[in-house]
């Protein structure tokens, strides 16, 4: 068979997910075909496995007849790959398997089976790999899980996956998610007296091995603040309020190596950015040196890429919550100096006239403008907000109810009432279907709307 006709009917089964139609494919194919096109063959069923892999981590999976025959059905893949490349073994793939099986069943004795099955392929794939970051990451995740089935809570038991820890530390890099930190906090969860001791022994392994590496890769201190940042972020029963209030602090603490590093890459500058954003939203004080670094990192990363709508959303995002706690503090000047220099960014993004991120946001800005600065009492800043509201709408093309909620938010807030009610009712009637009513509930949910929140219940209750 020709390249061109085999990688056309290749595509269309990969492209299709259909394990059967591709099995049939390689049978039909004749031992040199397979042979000429082993890669490329061994790369489709991998294609297939991962597919189906990630519906089952997001949970589109449905497994009427349990979980055996689904993952019997990718173990089948792996193996066939194998078949027709023998030179890799899908050693993490089957590991996958075999945890997740191991998770979904409820007998112990087939829990412990699958578990021990999972660390096994990891095992062999360390023989080749044995500094592999993610595999020895895998690893600790895994013997954990073993260790949780087992009720195994043993001093031994914690000193072995130690041991794969420190070693997946040793040879961590920032570009890598740092997962081992999850593990670190779950073993809070686990029901036994030393919990709180082997926590601690672990986050400070994690911290002696990798303070080293970060004051050469200072990128390792935001991949680990972002980490905590999502442990926080979660609210794990098993982390307490005190806990997660020194989670806090330590991101403070990681975060201080980073407030002046030069990069020019604009993803790197988005990342360093939102961490700060995200550490100053935290503090009940103490919060606006964080934020004017998160704004440093996203005025640079708008200068890079003046034609990109994130930089100048978060940024003024940032001016909007800085202008908050200046308004708090009764400093009328300063909130108007942080929403006017708010306008010079939005403005300062090339063609933003025919963006509706940049229009919707920029007129948000304006109304929170308006309400900070002169308590709505603006009917310039008004007249700018619905130039931007109104050209957001157009450009939005009848797929975003955002418009609508701003422009009926200025009506209201200038005193006209009707104004504001036909406007949602507009807003009503764009977004319902013969078998749908918009539910309005986001306005019915937003205090500025709380004096005609009768009149929209009201507007629901004649169209439903």
């Amino acid at each position: 068979m020709d390249r061109a006709a085999f990688e056309t009917q290749l595509r269309e089964i990969t492209a299709g997910l259909d394990e059967i139609k591709l099995a049939a494919f390689v049978k039909s194919l004749q031992p040199h075909n397979i042979e000429q096109y082993k890669t490329e063959l061994a790369n489709a069923w991998l294609e297939l496995f991962s597919v189906w892999y990630f519906d089952f981590t997001c949970g589109k999976v449905i497994m009427e007849e349990g979980p055996d025959p689904f993952f019997s059905s990718l173990l089948d893949m792996l193996t066939a790959a194998e078949e027709i490349n023998p030179s890799r073994i899908y050693y993490e793939g089957k590991a996958d398997c075999y945890q997740a099986l191991a998770e979904l069943k409820s007998n112990q004795d087939e829990q412990l089976s699958y578990i021990e099955k999972a660390a096994q392929q990891v095992l062999k794939a360390l023989e080749d790999q044995p500094d592999s970051f993610e595999l020895n990451s895998k690893l600790v995740n895994i013997l954990l899980d073993k260790i949780k089935i087992n009720h195994q809570f043993t001093d031994d038991e914690f000193t072995i996956v130690l041991a794969y820890f420190e070693r997946a530390l040793s040879n961590y890099t920032s570009p890598f998610h740092l997962t081992l930190i999850y593990d670190s906090f779950s073993i809070l969860g686990l029901p036994f007296p030393k919990s709180q001791y082997w926590h601690t022994v672990f986050i400070e392994k994690l911290a002696s091995v990798l303070h080293p590496s970060a004051e050469k890769d200072p990128f390792i201190y935001l991949q680990w603040s972002n980490e905590l940042t999502r442990i926080a972020d979660r609210k794990y029963d098993y982390i307490s309020s005190v806990c997660r209030q020194e989670i806090t602090t330590q991101v403070i603490t990681l975060l201080s190596a980073l407030v002046n590093i030069e990069t020019g890459n604009a993803e790197e500058l988005n990342q360093l950015g939102t961490a700060f954003s995200k550490a100053a939203s935290q503090l009940n004080d103490g919060a606006l040196p964080y934020y004017e670094v998160a704004l440093k990192y996203f005025m640079k990363g708008q200068d890079i890429n003046p034609a990109t709508w994130t930089f100048p959303v978060y940024a003024t995002n940032v001016l909007k919550a800085m202008a908050v706690i200046y308004h708090g503090q009764q400093d009328q000047s300063k909130v108007i100096e942080l929403f006017e220099k708010g306008k010079t960014i939005f403005s300062g993004m090339s063609e933003h006239e025919l963006d509706y991120t940049i229009n919707i946001y920029w007129g948000e800005l304006l109304i929170e403008y308006a309400r900070l600065a002169y308590n709505f009492n603006a009917p310039d800043i008004f007249k700018e907000a619905e130039e931007k509201l109104l050209l957001a709408k157009e450009l939005g093309q009848g797929y975003y109810a955002g418009p609508y909620y701003g422009l009926a938010k200025l009506a209201l807030k200038s005193g006209d009432r009707d104004k504001c009610l036909a406007i949602l009712k507009e807003c009503k009637t764009v977004f319902s279907e013969a078998y749908y009513q918009f539910p309005l509930d986001q306005v019915l949910a937003d205090e500025d709307f709380k004096e005609i929140r009768t009149e929209i219940l009201m507007m629901k209750g004649r169209e439903e």
